[in-house]
C-alpha cells in the first residue's frame, strides 16, 4: 500500500504449468484474481515483465509478428491477446558474459574486503567459466549456478577450513588438464629490520 506500484517478473514463462497460465490470464486481462475464499486480489497498479526466450527472427521489418508467433506457438492465445508490448533483446556475447563474470568478481571482492581477500579470474578461466554457463537456448541463466560451484563454494571451503594471511590473492584459473583451480598467493612477509 505504501508503493502504488509495483513490478511482477516472470522469468521463462514460455515453460510454466498450465495452472500459472489460468491464474494469469484474469490478472492481465481484468486486473484481478479471484481466489477460492472469495477474496479478490488486486493487481491493476502492477506491470507484469514476462521473458520468453527463443532466437531473434532474420527479418527485422516483421520481427515484432513473428516473435508473437512464435509465443503463441507455446502460450495459450487467452495470455498472449493481453501481452501489450513485445521487445526483443539481441542474445548475449560472450563479451558480454566476460563483464558479467567480472562484475559478479567485483561483487565477490567487496564481500570479501573485511577478511582482506582478493580475487581475481584470468582470462582462460573466464572464458571456461562463461563457456559453461551460458548457452543460445537457455542464456546466461546457468552462469550463476557455474559461478557458486567453480568459485564461491570453492573459496567459501577454503575458508571455512583455513584461515588466510591478510592480504590474500586467489587466482581462479586453469590447471595443466584444462580444469579449473584457484591458485592461492600469500603476501610475502615484511623483510625483518637489520639489527
Amino acid at each position: 500500500k505504501d508503493s502504488p506500484f509495483t513490478i511482477v517478473y516472470l522469468s521463462n514463462i514460455d515453460r510454466a504449468h498450465p495452472d500459472v497460465y489460468r491464474a494469469l490470464t484474469p490478472i492481465l486481462r481484468h486486473g484481478k484474481l479471484p481466489l477460492n475464499d472469495g477474496r479478490v486480489l488486486d493487481f491493476k497498479k502492477c506491470l507484469f515483465i514476462l521473458s520468453f526466450n527463443t532466437p531473434l527472427p532474420q527479418d527485422s521489418a516483421q520481427i515484432e509478428y513473428e516473435l508473437r508467433e512464435r509465443v503463441l506457438q507455446k502460450m495459450p492465445v487467452d495470455v498472449v491477446e493481453e501481452i501489450r508490448t513485445i521487445i526483443p533483446f539481441r542474445p548475449l556475447t560472450f563479451r558480454d558474459i566476460h563483464v558479467i563474470i567480472q562484475n559478479f568478481v567485483r561483487k565477490l571482492n567487496q564481500a570479501l574486503a573485511a577478511q582482506q581477500v582478493h580475487i581475481e579470474v584470468d582470462d582462460a578461466a573466464c572464458t571456461v567459466l562463461a563457456k559453461a554457463g551460458y548457452s543460445e537456448e537457455e542464456g546466461a541463466g546457468g552462469l550463476t549456478r557455474v559461478l557458486e560451484q567453480y568459485v564461491t563454494t570453492p573459496i567459501r571451503a577454503a575458508m571455512n577450513h583455513s584461515s588466510f594471511a591478510p592480504g590474500v590473492r586467489l587466482t581462479v584459473t586453469l590447471d595443466d588438464c584444462g580444469d579449473i583451480t584457484i591458485n592461492q598467493e600469500t603476501p610475502a612477509a615484511p623483510a625483518a629490520e637489520p639489527a
